[in-house]
């Protein structure tokens, strides 16, 4: 793969991107336009031992990481505020996504722009490999 690799907004890791495949891409595209319209989003994300079902939130940031284990992996900040999940009690909460596990993504287009969470730190490290962010 790794078409779409430094077009639009990808990075030109072509090492990382060809890993994934155009489902990617479309996530990462949507993601990257609900960022620069500070809108939210709604998902699903499919990942063992998580449950499953509909997540609301607003994205802050698309960018690259490495683990611990040293694989590269695409994450996406969201300040989570409705949806499932198996930790949070009470909303809005940020929480870390890997992009590869997200699937049926949609902006919410009549929902109101979001206001920046006051926590948001745009200078916060891991932001340095931005695909998009606030």
């Amino acid at each position: 793969m790794g078409g779409g690799a430094g077009a639009g907004p990808f990075p030109k890791h072509e090492d990382l991107w060809d890993d994934y495949d155009e489902s990617m891409h479309e996530i990462v595209t949507i993601l990257a336009a609900a960022i620069k319209n500070q809108k939210p989003v709604e998902f699903e994300y499919i990942q063992e031992d998580k449950p499953l079902g509909k997540r609301i939130g607003n994205p802050y940031a698309v960018f690259e990481g490495t683990r611990q284990d040293g694989t590269e992996k695409v994450y996406a900040h969201i300040v989570q505020t409705a949806g499932v999940s198996d930790t949070i009690k009470l909303f809005p909460q940020w929480r870390m996504f890997f992009v590869d596990r997200i699937s049926n993504i949609r902006v919410l287009e009549d929902q109101p722009t979001f206001t920046i969470d006051e926590k948001y730190n745009p200078n916060w490290e891991p932001y340095s490999r931005a695909i998009a962010k606030i």
